[in-house]
């Protein structure tokens, strides 16, 4: 085994220093019992060893292993256990392992576990050789030859991520925390890990750590979901007002992971909820910050307006930017539907990534504004589609037998949503198949099937045309992808096909059907306008044409990619978001900017022509 060369410092320990204040900030050590602190004291080897089911295990010895304490790693100046590694060697340099023993006299008041770690790269964190979670690093079975799924850089490696995990593993005596911090390559020049671990018992206030957010909503029907720091009981109570919450729904099964289903609600209306705990005792709510509005009747045929993010993920300001440019543009008319493109919590996708991408970025929208995500490839790193498992299916509540519209899908990644005279249905292009006969394609061609609707809008994050930062994406660009998936849309006229992956805006001329090659699209232009109704006038759909939309520019704008697809009516290196509005036979889409501002609009026409 080659060992670390350690040597304990007194270099800045401003890392520690923010650790703890960021920690405070995220709820407060009245709120836990810290039972491993930020600091302690680790035994660390940078060696492959055996699987981590061994060198992770409560029984193994690790006294051969040096010993200092976190922040450890190297290259940042700010370690207080320097460690020295020879980055031309073997596989080993992929990893660094490290492990730490605590003591629980008594596991059974404890109802919950609060970790809150610092890493870079990546890390997998265990407890008593099973596996908690993992941040930044892809590959099952986990194997220390997979390096980070990602390079971190600037702010990301030095945010504090928090996980909460049940308390189940825990044993009376002795405990082991281990950690697995993994590279991106071997070529990195810098390491950094600290981690703490608290517990909740019953003494400890209730609280709300997550939410609430609005899930799978119909004309008659919304999911509610919250996370508290220990179990209790699920309670929604909703009425017409705050001082009128006259009906309840819940779960006695004490939980911290709540899901509440309300049924039978009236069509287009506008309610007024709060969530409480077993007692009663409300935790959230009853004020005009926590409202919802139902869809209108099936066969309404009002105006609707949807929202879409693409690569929102990024936890930052720009995505803070885009979220302001479009409430700046939405001013009182908010979306009826908001739909997530992918890649909606870098850099893999966890739990902890979405914490701070999504739930803390979004906070007051995701309480009133019902979202509808599907899977982007970084979210993919850690979900398995065939299985559903993994956070997008532990953080979200898709539906899945038509609840809200459509053919039953059964399973989360793809489903329908309907409203009024339009059909939106989400397709899986980051863990499902693509072949003909896999079950998303099965049931696709069945949801594609739309009588009742004027409009049918597709979205994906992977754009089956581009010019972007990914127009030449192994993935997905080749393949039974976009052939498969092209013939689906194009046998179903569908009208709209938005997509994020690639980190910029652009949008298509009115194209006809390519017969399953999207390079043949640029050959079948049904109109080469702007479809802008001030400019070259809207694009008229009389029977066949498709709008193809990549907008994955809500959280960074990217400089690789030509942005000359020959398809593309306007491409832009811009931050910003996707409007679209739809009111009778008209569908206008535009894309808003940071400031609020307008940066392109189109017109598709399906009526009657005037003359």
């Amino acid at each position: 085994m080659r060992g670390p060369q350690l040597s304990a410092t007194l270099l800045q320990r401003c890392l520690l220093a923010l650790a703890v204040a960021a920690a405070a900030a995220c709820g407060g050590e009245r709120d836990a019992e810290v039972l491993v602190p930020f600091g302690a004291r680790w035994r660390i080897a940078d060696t492959s060893l055996e699987e981590p089911a061994v060198w992770a295990a409560l029984a193994f010895d690790d006294a051969a292993w040096l010993e200092g304490p976190a922040p450890f790693g190297f290259g940042e100046g700010d370690e207080r256990t320097l460690l020295s590694h020879e980055l031309a060697g073997g596989d080993d340099d992929w990893v660094t392992l490290a492990r730490h023993g605590f003591h629980v006299a008594d596991p059974s008041r404890i109802e919950g576990l609060r970790i809150r770690v610092i890493h870079d790269d990546g890390a997998v964190v265990f407890l008593n050789g099973r596996e908690l979670f993992r941040s930044n690093v892809r590959g099952v079975p986990l194997s220390p030859q997979f390096p980070a799924a990602i390079p971190l850089a600037g702010e990301w490696e030095r945010r504090v991520l928090e996980y909460w995990v049940p308390p189940e593993v825990l044993q009376p005596g002795r405990n082991v925390i281990a950690a697995q911090v993994h590279q991106a390559w071997r070529e990195r020049t810098d390491l950094r890990f600290d981690l703490e671990l608290a517990v909740v018992t019953a003494e400890h206030p209730l609280r709300i750590l997550r939410g609430p957010w609005l899930q799978s909503a119909s004309h008659n029907r919304m999911t509610v979901r919250w996370r508290t720091n220990r179990p209790t009981p699920s309670r929604v109570l909703y009425g017409p007002a705050a001082g009128r919450l006259e009906h309840e729904a819940g779960d006695p099964g004490p939980t911290s992971e709540h899901e509440v289903v309300i049924a039978d609600l009236e069509p287009g209306t506008r309610y007024t909820y709060a969530i409480a705990d077993g007692a009663g005792t409300r935790l959230a709510g009853g004020d005009r910050e926590h409202v919802f509005s139902t869809a209108s009747a099936p066969q309404s045929r009002g105006p609707l307006r949807i929202w879409a993010l693409g690569d929102s993920g990024t936890a930052d300001d720009n995505a803070r930017a885009v979220r302001d440019g479009f409430l700046e543009f939405a001013g009182d008319r908010p979306p009826d539907v908001w739909i997530l493109l992918g890649d909606n919590a870098y850099p893999t996708g966890s739990d902890g990534d979405h914490q701070v991408a999504v739930f803390e970025m979004f906070p007051e929208l995701l309480r009133r504004w019902p979202v509808w995500p599907v899977l982007g490839n970084h979210g993919a790193n850690l979900t398995d589609t065939r299985k559903e498992t993994g956070p997008f299916y532990d953080i979200w509540s898709n539906p899945t037998r038509g609840e809200s519209g459509g053919p039953p899908s059964g399973n989360e990644a793809y489903y329908v949503i309907d409203r009024g005279n339009v059909r939106l249905v989400a397709v899986d292009s980051a863990g499902s198949r693509f072949n003909q006969t896999s079950p998303m394609m099965r049931w696709l061609g069945e949801a594609l099937e739309a009588p009742d609707a004027d409009w049918v809008i597709v979205y994906v994050h992977h754009p089956p045309i581009s010019g972007g930062t990914h127009e030449e994406d192994p993935e997905r660009r080749t393949g039974r992808f976009q052939a498969n998936l092209m013939k689906r849309l194009e046998a179903a006229d569908v009208d709209l096909v938005l997509a994020g992956h690639s980190h910029s805006y652009e949008r298509s001329k009115l194209l006809g059907r390519s017969g399953g090659d999207p390079e043949r699209l640029a050959q079948n232009v049904l109109d080469d306008g702007d479809g802008d109704p001030q400019g070259d006038g809207a694009y008229r759909k009389n029977g066949t044409g498709t709008v193809f939309v990549v907008a994955g520019s809500a959280g960074q704008a990217g400089h690789e990619g030509r942005l000359e697809h020959p398809a593309m009516a306007v491409s832009l290196r811009q931050l910003g978001s996707f409007v679209i509005d739809v009111e009778g036979c008209r569908l206008d889409g535009r894309f808003v900017g940071v400031d609020g501002g307008v940066a392109d609009r189109f017109r598709l026409d399906k009526c009657p022509d005037p003359s």
